[in-house]
């Protein structure tokens, strides 16, 4: 187990720029492993409370079943106002 992130202060840090879990990480010097930050980013946009965006890249990685798929990168910043 691993310590939780705080949630609310992640997403109240969050700005207008884009940015990798391993970005923000290192720009709010939040402790722990990148692979927790990209927990807590992943679960407060399935909330709805930050925006995710998820870009394919030209590379291909080998999944479950000898399957291969385009890698991603997922992207996150606070919600905009509409």
């Amino acid at each position: 187990m691993h310590p939780s992130i705080d949630e609310e202060q992640l997403a109240a840090s969050l700005d207008d720029v884009w940015r990798t879990p391993v970005r923000i990480k290192n720009k709010f010097r939040i402790k722990g492993h990148s692979e927790w930050v990209a927990e807590a980013l992943t679960r407060l946009a399935d909330a709805g409370r930050i925006e995710r965006k998820v870009e394919e890249t030209k590379g291909i990685r080998k999944g479950r079943g000898a399957v291969f798929r385009a890698q991603t990168f997922e992207t996150f910043r606070r919600l905009q106002a509409q």
